[in-house]
């Protein structure tokens, strides 16, 4: 969602977006090995 906030002092607009990472697929050559490594790093 991009917001509008103004600035009091030079009076402009500025645009502000919520920027939001949800998913990053990674291919991977061995899906069990890539399990642990993430499972030991402490990532679901």
């Amino acid at each position: 969602m991009t917001q509008l906030e103004e600035d009091t002092i030079s009076g402009s607009s500025i645009a502000r977006i919520d920027m939001k990472l949800e998913v990053v697929v990674i291919p991977v050559s061995d899906v069990d090995r890539a399990k642990q490594f993430y499972a030991r790093l402490g990532w679901r």
